[in-house]
């Protein structure tokens, strides 16, 4: 019998409030009362983060797997109802309208996606002017 997903990766919760999201911070600053996009949210452990360390007032969330959107929905809804949407879907084809957000975070999300030029057009589309791209990503083969 396999264990969950999130029991598979105790770590990585950990890595991402106490080192990545720090990073980012000091690298993009907070986004204190902005509309967010999480862009391959997972399981929204980041989404969490947003809204309590980078103090976002709204977090959409998109993911091509619809159970791990069911384990953010699950995660989030008891503290963040309202602040919060989630939908099934990849960052090639985001349904949202054009300049509709002010940040836009990939953690770890555009080295999956086979042509990830066009993410980062859909990304530039959906963020409004002046708006930030915060990403950690894997940049060189190891």
């Amino acid at each position: 019998m396999s264990r969950p997903y999130i029991e598979q990766l105790p770590g990585t919760e950990l890595e991402e409030r106490f080192y990545k999201d720090p990073l980012l911070q000091k690298l993009g600053g907070t986004v204190e009362g902005l509309r967010i996009l999480d862009a391959g949210c997972g399981r929204g452990v980041d989404i969490q983060l947003l809204l309590e360390q980078f103090g976002a007032t709204h977090v959409s969330g998109t993911d091509l797997d619809a159970e791990q959107i069911g384990h953010a929905r699950k995660r989030l809804a008891t503290r963040f109802d309202g602040r919060f949407t989630l939908g099934v879907g990849g960052v090639e084809r985001l349904p949202f309208d054009n300049k509709m957000f002010d940040a836009v975070f990939d953690f770890g999300m555009l080295h999956h996606v086979p042509v990830w030029q066009q993410g980062v057009a859909e990304i530039r589309r959906v963020l409004k002017p002046g708006g930030r791209l915060f990403f950690e990503e894997v940049t060189r083969k190891l």
